[in-house]
Order: C-alpha cells, then structure tokens, then sequence
C-alpha cells in the first residue's frame, strides 16, 4: 500500500485507533502524539467528524508522559478487545 492509499483510508475512517509497542519510549510516543494531532487537524481542516484515541499497552514512564495528550488517549486495560471487529482493521506498520 503506498501514501496516497493509506492517506484515502485515514480520510474515509470515522474511528481511528493508534497504537506502539510496550513499554513506549520517547520515539515511540512522540511518533505516535504527532500522528494524533496530523490526523485531528486533517479532519478539522476537512471540516469531517472522525474520533482518534491512542492507545498505549502499557504506561509511560513519568519521565516521558508529558508527550501524552491531554484526551483520546487510553491504555490497554481500558480497552474491551473482544467488541473489535478485525475485518474492520487496517493496519500500517510505520518502524
């Protein structure tokens, strides 16, 4: 899948779920807080209802959790997996 397909995906979603690995560290939450807020203010700029949360398997050490936003974010224990369609999935691997 190149940009432009993945760009039509992002545009189309109306709820989008970000993720990282476990144990997150800096890069992993700054690249994950940067593709939160890119995609916010597209749906802003597009005038388009689309919820984002950002989903952490484990909390960030205190150090770094000033990279969290303020909402939409959650961790894993908030998060019922069995209510998530995997048909509906589309994955991006962005290491």
């Amino acid at each position: 899948m190149d940009f432009s397909e993945s760009l039509t995906i992002i545009r189309n979603a109306k709820n989008i779920l970000l993720t990282s690995h476990v144990r997150p560290d800096g890069d992993a939450l700054g690249s994950l807080r940067g593709l939160y807020e890119l995609i916010l203010q597209l749906a802003i700029k597009e005038n388009r209802q689309c919820t984002v949360q950002a989903l952490s398997l484990s909390k960030p050490p205190e150090t770094i959790d000033h990279l969290l936003p303020d909402d939409g974010w959650v961790f894993d224990n908030a998060i019922n997996h069995t209510e998530i369609d995997q048909d509906k999935l589309n994955t991006f691997d962005l290491a």
